[in-house]
């Protein structure tokens, strides 16, 4: 019995291992611009290209959700007709592969400096069907067919081209929003925002939003969230009222397609704007759902 088990460990120790050398193909930061460590990572990267240079790299974990702590440092202060800022950083949650067609589905809640209006903005957006080459790869995230995802109110999941749901903004805006509130450390010239990503269950406190759905939060100070050991009943600086939250977003179990909370992989998105430098720092807290090693097909 006692081999049996360590054959048992051994068999599974090996699984994470594979699990956390494997990525999404050779299409997770292909231009090499994110450095991951344990459960954060950075970004100091300069793009001397004319188009974007993005990055995308996953945790190779399942979990339900966890805290977010952004903070980017404001290298540009010149104006320019085509940038308004250094670039994007953003949170990547309920990332899955899907079995058959090999696509990927995962939201995103991100953040910018816009120096032209002088302010934070934020958005989030979920995307479905986009193919792995596009990850990090080119302007934009396409499905198979190399189309852009197009921007809908409702998914059609019986379509397998690559689709889109921007929950803040408008056309116009390319879906960001401002956030109020926000206080940028004159001598660092930094800005840090804490995203609060809830995976709902429909019962537990703070987590009693449709099961199934997730409610996005963004703070401007640390909300010290923290979650009980079975991925229930959260608090919030020892209180079961959540601080009032600066934006806030819920993404629908219609559009999830879940009903009741599941465990997705997280990960780290950057955009780094033509001829510009973006620096920042992505920070994970109060990660929730044991983590569930998964590998993605090539």
């Amino acid at each position: 019995m006692k081999i049996m088990k360590k054959i048992a460990a051994v068999t599974i120790a090996a699984a994470a291992l594979f699990a956390f050398a494997g990525c999404a193909g050779e299409s997770e930061d292909e231009n090499d611009m994110l450095s991951v460590k344990g459960s954060g990572c950075s970004i100091d990267y300069t793009n001397e290209s004319d188009g974007y240079s993005r990055g995308f790299k996953s945790l190779k974990t399942n979990h339900l959700d966890a805290v977010c702590k952004i903070t980017q440092t404001v290298n540009s202060v010149a104006i320019t007709k085509d940038n308004n800022g250094d670039g994007v950083l953003g949170f990547i949650f309920d990332l899955s592969q899907d079995n058959t067609t090999k696509l990927y589905n995962f939201t995103i809640a991100g953040t910018r400096y816009n120096v032209t209006k002088g302010e934070t903005q934020v958005y989030v957006t979920k995307y479905i069907n986009i193919d792995s080459k596009y990850l990090s790869a080119g302007r934009d995230f396409c499905g198979s067919d190399g189309n852009k995802a197009k921007s809908v109110t409702e998914f059609n999941r019986e379509d397998t081209a690559a689709q889109c749901i921007d929950y803040l903004g408008s056309a116009q805006t390319a879906g960001y929003e401002k956030l109020d509130g926000v206080e940028i450390d004159k001598t660092k010239a930094q800005a840090s925002i804490w995203i609060d990503v809830i995976a709902n269950d429909g019962t537990s406190k703070n987590r009693n939003g449709d099961a199934g759905s997730y409610t996005v939060k963004f703070y401007t100070s640390d909300p010290k969230r923290k979650t009980s050991a079975v991925g229930s009943d959260t608090t919030y600086d020892g209180k079961d009222t959540a601080p009032t939250a600066a934006r806030q977003v819920i993404i629908y179990a219609s559009d999830t397609g879940y009903d009741k909370a599941t465990q997705n992989d997280l990960g780290f998105y950057a955009n780094v704007y033509s001829n510009r430098t973006l620096t920042g720092s992505w920070e994970l807290s109060d990660i929730e759902g044991s983590a569930e090693p998964i590998v993605y097909a090539e």
